[in-house]
C-alpha cells in the first residue's frame, strides 16, 4: 500500500491510501443507498453480503495498524474488524456531503468501487482537527484541508474523529462510494495498565 503521513503539531496523524484490487461487480448491483435521516440496519451492514471484500478489507486494515504503529509485545494479538458498512452516492439529488466525523468509531474508511468517475472529480475533503496547525500532505504547500480526488479501487484509511466533506458536485456528477467504520477486537491496551478494556466488559 502507498503510506501517506501527515505531521500536525504535537502529534502525527496517519492516511492509508491504496488501491485495492478486486472485482466490484457484485458490490454494484447494490441498490440500498443509505441516507442519514432513513435508517434501516440491513444499510449498515452491507458488507456481510459481501465477505470476501470484508476479509480483504479486513485485513488491509489490520496490516496498517499492525505496520503503521508498530505494536510492542503486549498489543502483537490486537486486531481491529470493519463494524458498519453503508453504500453512499452523490448525485444531482443528493450533490454534496455534509461536514461531520464519525462518533462512534475508532478508524474509518471509504472505498470508491465505481467502474468510472468524473475526469475531474470532486475531492473528499479532510479538516485539521487543531485550529492552529496545518496538514503537509505529499507537499510543501500547507493547507488546513487535505483533499483526496476518488478514482476506481482507491481506499482511504482515516482517523474516525476527523471531519470530512465535499463541495457541491459537478452537475454531471455521479459518485458512489462505500464507506466503514472500524473499532478494535477483543482486549484493549496493554494488560494489567489504567488504559486497557475488553468489549464484554461494556455488556
Amino acid at each position: 500500500p502507498i503510506n501517506i503521513m501527515s505531521l500536525i503539531t504535537a502529534f502525527k496523524i496517519d492516511f492509508d491510501v491504496s488501491i485495492l484490487d478486486y472485482d466490484f461487480t457484485n458490490l454494484r448491483k447494490e441498490t440500498k443507498i443509505h441516507q442519514a435521516n432513513v435508517t434501516y440496519e440491513s444499510n449498515l451492514r452491507v458488507l456481510e453480503k459481501h465477505i470476501e471484500l470484508r476479509d480483504k478489507l479486513n485485513n488491509h486494515v489490520n496490516h496498517f495498524f499492525k505496520n503503521t504503529y508498530k505494536f510492542g509485545e503486549h498489543q502483537r494479538d490486537q486486531e481491529f474488524i470493519i463494524t458498519t458498512s453503508w453504500l453512499t452516492k452523490l448525485d444531482k439529488d443528493m450533490p454534496v456531503i455534509n461536514r461531520h466525523r464519525h462518533t462512534c468509531a475508532f478508524w474509518s474508511g471509504v472505498l470508491y468501487y465505481d467502474e468510472k468517475y468524473h475526469w475531474d472529480p470532486t475531492p473528499l475533503k479532510f479538516e485539521s482537527p487543531i485550529p492552529w496547525s496545518d496538514f503537509n500532505f505529499e507537499s510543501p504547500t500547507f493547507s488546513r484541508l487535505l483533499q483526496i480526488q476518488p478514482t476506481t479501487g482507491l481506499c482511504i484509511l482515516f482517523p474516525a474523529d476527523i471531519y470530512h466533506f465535499t463541495d457541491k458536485i459537478k452537475q454531471d456528477e455521479v459518485r458512489r462510494s462505500l464507506a466503514f467504520n472500524i473499532m478494535p477486537k477483543g482486549l484493549t491496551g496493554i494488560a494489567g495498565s489504567d488504559s486497557y478494556y475488553h468489549p464484554s466488559w461494556l455488556i
